[in-house]
């Protein structure tokens, strides 16, 4: 501590400097660069007391005062951390004596910063790396100005960018936004990015957020980056936020139609926000209808009299269902049935059968008919068809369809009239004609069934003619018919009707028998190999023939000529022919011949082959040598020792093929 002191015997003033600051004071300034100024008057140490006397200026003894040195306590130093947005200053022990004034300056990387003064530094970005160091210049009128400098800093270093972690302000449901909230200073550029779960969202990069239908019960996070220069950049991440479902925001829904049974209702359920899915429910009062959950309705019987409404029920992605119900309608009135004009098809004649047409009608409209002749209703005529009667002729036909339904007031409603109802038209049945049509066979005929029942009559016609007097239910085919096709027409009468007939399909043409047939005759012999040929005589009139022999009465496939060749199989058998005449217009007539006599085996040929080596056949035996050409008869010498090679029946058949006999028999 410097301390000033004055003596006032000798009118001086002493500084009293403790030994220590003397020492200073009088040792060499090595360690602070020396800078040059004006030689100032010398101090004066007095001996053995080590006081510094100034010369007094009014002292005219002594010498005026000695030269002041201004002497720092330490060196100074620079206190705080070398980053930027921190501040640095200067720590310094007073300077001696008292009084001095202390000028700083600051240096980076030994270049002053111009306009900065002062023994703090606030770190600017641009001080990034540079090692900072302070001038302190000390100075006191009369004295010497004293320099010190600090040691320089380390680089200096990126500062941080400080305050809380963002925060998520606003309510986190589907549809409302949410906003990052985030105190880092002025001069730090944010940027943002929201995350669903983890994950980032595409295109969630502004520091609001609307949420979204798939955030809904998923984690919301914003991770907010800051950057400024000379700052390293900060990252950080809010707490997360569990989205809810969004409220949907409705309109009243409006229900459009009459309330009238039957009359469509139709529910308009308005614009939502967002737009969402409708469900509907109608109401009946304050009670919900079953079934009824479609965006239209239709009244029924059980809603007359009463108010209806409906419950629109809006869902969407992300929200949760809303519901909205309209106003009441007025009370639901009867409904009007549809009722088409009824139409009369058909004929109007008697016995042809009307039938109405009602139309289509109110679903579930229940139907009633009465029908009415010369304006007059027809007791028992209620159904869907009505057939003129005999009585009703020349009078108009008229049908009254009376509808009734629950909840609508009853209806009726009458078809234009028919003409006036004509005479009927009978139905005639099938006329069949049956019996053969052959001359002196009856005809009969059935007329089949007639609607109505009429009184019947008959005519028989020959090739279309009719046959005078063949007015009855059957005809014998007279000669006259011969060759003619007959057909039968049947007339049938009814009050009320107007006569109809009717005609058969007509018959094949009218055949006659033969008027002399003839039985056949066989001539040939019966053995077989043998040709039989029948013999079928003079029929009358000429008939063309057809034949078939028979073997035992059984017909022989394939033999149906006039001749028959005996077969192996014919042995033994009785053979027949039976001859069928055909003359066109005439009846086809068959006769058969008499039998034959059993039929024979074939002849045995004079020439035949041996039964075994040494044996000809009982029938042949006459035993013919080839090489010798003689023949051996039974009993002769060679007989029993010849091996023959041709045996014959006769000895004449032998040397008719060339033999000659043996010469010993």
């Amino acid at each position: 501590m410097v301390i000033i002191s004055h003596d006032a015997a000798s009118s001086r003033r002493r500084l009293v400097v403790p030994a220590l600051v003397a020492a200073l004071v009088l040792a060499p300034l090595a360690a602070v660069p020396a800078v040059a100024h004006e030689p100032a008057a010398a101090l004066v140490v007095e001996p053995g007391t080590g006081e510094v006397i100034a010369p007094d200026e009014t002292d005219a003894t002594t010498p005026d005062v000695a030269d002041v040195v201004i002497a720092p306590a330490t060196d100074p130093v620079i206190v705080g951390e070398a980053r930027v947005g921190g501040t640095l200053s200067v720590s310094s022990d007073p300077w001696g004596p008292e009084g001095v004034e202390l000028a700083v300056s600051w240096y980076a990387d030994g270049t002053l910063l111009d306009g900065v003064v002062g023994s703090d530094l606030a770190l600017p970005p641009a001080l990034v790396g540079a090692r900072v160091h302070a001038e302190l210049v000390g100075s006191l009128p009369g004295a010497e100005p004293v320099t010190r400098v600090t040691a320089a800093t380390d680089p200096v270093v990126e500062g941080t960018v400080a305050g809380p972690d963002p925060v998520v302000e606003g309510a986190a449901a589907v549809g409302s936004t949410v906003v990052a909230v985030v105190d880092w200073g002025e001069d730090v550029a944010l940027t943002y990015r929201w995350l669903r779960g983890g994950v980032p969202v595409d295109g969630a990069l502004d520091a609001a957020y609307t949420a979204s239908p798939a955030d809904e019960g998923r984690e919301l996070v914003v991770e907010v980056t800051g950057t400024r220069a000379g700052y390293a950049t900060r990252t950080s991440s809010s707490a997360p936020v569990t989205v809810a479902a969004g409220t949907l925001l409705p309109q009243v829904p409006v229900v459009t139609g009459t309330a009238r049974v039957g009359a469509t209702l139709v529910a308009s359920p308005g614009t939502w926000s967002p737009s969402a899915t409708f469900s509907y429910q109608w109401r009946r009062g304050t009670t919900a209808i079953g079934g009824a959950t479609g965006v239209s309705y239709v009244p029924s019987a059980a809603d007359l009299g009463q108010q209806l409404s409906v419950v629109v029920t809006g869902t969407s992605p992300g929200y949760a269902p809303r519901e909205a119900a309209s106003a009441a309608t007025a009370k639901v009135v009867a409904g009007v049935l549809i009722a088409p004009m009824p139409v009369v098809s058909g004929t109007a004649r008697v016995g042809s059968r009307l039938t109405v047409g009602a139309g289509s009608w109110t679903a579930g409209t229940r139907l009633a008919y009465q029908w009415s002749v010369g304006g007059a209703k027809v007791t028992g005529a209620t159904g869907a068809t009505f057939t003129p009667r005999v009585a009703d002729r020349g009078k108009t036909v008229i049908v009254t369809v009376t509808g009734t339904n629950a909840g609508y007031t009853t209806r009726a409603v009458t078809s234009k009239a028919t003409a006036k109802v004509a005479d009927g038209v009978l139905a005639p049945g099938a006329v069949k004609i049956s019996g053969t049509a052959r001359v002196g066979s009856v005809l009969k005929v059935t007329a089949g069934t007639w609607t109505p029942k009429p009184t019947l009559s008959y005519q028989w016609k020959r090739n279309g003619v009719a046959i005078k007097g063949a007015t009855k239910t059957s005809y014998t085919l007279a000669v006259a018919d011969h060759g003619k096709r007959i057909t039968v027409t049947v007339t049938g009468r009814a009050t009320g009707y107007t006569a109809r007939s009717a005609t058969s399909a007509a018959t094949a043409g009218v055949v006659r028998a033969f008027v002399r047939t003839v039985v056949p005759v066989i001539a040939g012999t019966a053995q077989v190999t043998k040709t039989l040929t029948v013999r079928p005589g003079a029929w009358s009139p000429a008939a063309t023939f057809g034949y078939q022999w028979k073997r035992n009465g059984v017909a022989i496939p394939g033999a149906t000529r006039s001749t028959y060749k005996l077969v192996a199989a014919d042995q033994g058998k009785k053979i027949t022919v039976t001859v069928t005449g055909k003359r066109a217009a005439w009846v086809t007539a068959s006769r058969t011949s008499a039998a034959t006599a059993a039929v024979k085996a074939p002849p045995r040929p004079s020439r035949t082959t041996p039964v075994s080596t040494w044996n000809c056949p009982s029938w042949a035996p006459i035993k013919g040598n080839r090489n010798s050409m003689i023949y051996h008869v039974p009993g002769g010498r060679y007989y029993a020792a010849t091996k023959p090679e041709e045996c014959f029946t006769t000895a004449a058949a032998a040397r008719a093929a060339g033999y000659r006999a043996s010469k010993n028999g």
